[in-house]
């Protein structure tokens, strides 16, 4: 399983990228125990798996609405009826064995698709007394 990829979903709103280096890896990714909250099938058959941190809502954690809104696209249920989920969570694909293997392009895909965030950027235009010296830089 070293260096599978899966897809971290923050409290923050950012989808990001994650390298699976071993279980602490995971437990790292999701700040504490490691639970298995839902899992599902792509449209292709292929099995996908939310982690996230099993005392998340004991612990008060930060809700995570980006967690839930991949939920509800992934599987189609409405999200009214998904309750709320706390902490960072992390979606990896699943072999027949039971294995972590790497995160199915299709929920990797829908989970970008629900990110709230977007990196800022700044726009600098410098104007100098001739039109045709005008630069923008970002």
């Amino acid at each position: 399983m070293e260096n599978t990829i899966g897809v971290i979903l923050r409290t923050n709103g950012k989808v990001e990228e994650f390298i699976y280096k071993g279980y602490e890896s995971i437990k790292e990714a999701v700040g504490g125990n490691i639970e298995c909250q839902k899992s599902g099938l792509t449209s292709k058959g292929e099995i996908w798996d939310l982690w996230g941190n099993e005392e998340g809502r004991l612990l008060e954690l930060p809700m995570n609405q980006v967690a839930r809104v991949f939920i509800s696209k992934a599987t189609g249920e409405p999200i009214d009826n998904i309750l709320s989920l706390h902490g960072d969570f992390l979606i990896l694909g699943c072999n027949d064995e039971g294995d972590s293997i790497i995160c199915p392009l299709e929920i990797a895909k829908i989970a970008k698709e629900c990110e709230m965030f977007s990196e800022p950027f700044t726009r600098f235009i410098s104007f100098s007394s001739e039109q045709e010296n005008n630069t923008e830089h970002y």
